[in-house]
């Protein structure tokens, strides 16, 4: 029932199961989920654990959404990567 990988999506739609498939938490734990996905770099993405602690939990509170696997969420804008 959660789909976090591009191969899972793909199952998916390709068994006719759905037309379509959404993601949100995926995004927050990596930011460039697609691009890796259409290289072929499943391997490197760095995956959603579903703990909800950073992102629904704080979301349900009027916090900022947050992912505890990827410490730039939401701070996209104080935080620079190299």
């Amino acid at each position: 029932n959660r789909i976090n990988e591009p191969s899972t999506a793909e199952e998916v739609i390709s068994n006719g199961y759905a037309d379509m498939v959404s993601m949100a938490r995926p995004f927050l734990a990596d930011p460039e989920f697609i691009i890796k996905a259409q290289e072929e770099r499943e391997d490197e993405i760095n995956t959603c654990i579903g703990c909800n602690q950073g992102c629904l939990d704080n979301v349900f509170q009027a916090k900022r959404a947050t992912c505890l696997v990827n410490p730039f969420a939401g701070y996209e804008k104080e935080l620079k990567s190299k």
